[in-house]
């Protein structure tokens, strides 16, 4: 299913940079292969001083949100897709951190619907059995809860595809009762706004 993604290269600047990938949202960065992450006792310690916010928007046409740490994707949503800015999700890390897992991000194409997982086995089901596209990784997060964090819940609309990732209970509820979201549980845990 990756060869229909094209990778291209970025040029020479001062800092190192990543490969780009060609997705739905235009070109995004890629993420580098498990070898190349720090080991985890070398990594940096994941606090909330070193958190990035998790920005989230809304696809009105497509019932899709997307969750990303680049502003530059998420301004290119607004303008090239007619997503909508919900604001910052939650805080979560750029980079790997300890205690820090991957969250990985897929696509569907036929349903517009990105998912967010920290789950190799549920992402790679996803590309497998439902025409989801590997995106990488979005961000890292905790598996388990942290002193001062918060669990980022899942909800799933069956109607539109759509997954929706909040920090809220009371928004997670809502979404059940009034919109036809299903509860999935915690996806992992993350610093609140």
């Amino acid at each position: 299913m990756l060869s229909d993604v094209e990778v291209e290269t970025v040029p020479s600047v001062p800092y190192p940079v990543k490969p780009h990938v060609n997705t739905a949202m235009g070109t995004q960065p890629s993420n580098p292969p498990a070898t190349d992450t720090p080991a985890p006792h070398s990594r940096p310690p994941a606090t909330r001083a070193t958190s990035t916010e998790l920005l989230r928007v809304y696809s009105p046409g497509s019932g899709d949100h997307l969750y990303t740490t680049s502003a530059a994707e998420r301004d290119s949503a607004v303008a090239k897709f007619g997503y909508a800015d919900e604001g910052v999700a939650c805080r979560v890390f750029e980079a790997p951190g300890a205690s820090t897992t991957a969250l990985l991000r897929a696509y569907n194409p036929a349903t517009g619907d990105h998912l967010f997982t920290t789950s190799v086995a549920e992402r790679d089901n996803a590309i497998a059995q439902h025409g989801y596209v590997d995106e990488g990784i979005a961000c890292h997060v905790f598996t388990t809860a942290r002193a001062g964090t918060t669990p980022l819940l899942r909800a799933y609309n069956p109607v539109s595809g759509d997954h929706l990732y909040i920090i809220s209970a009371a928004e997670r509820d809502t979404a059940v009762a009034r919109h036809g979201y299903v509860d999935e549980g915690i996806t992992c845990h993350v610093y609140p706004r």
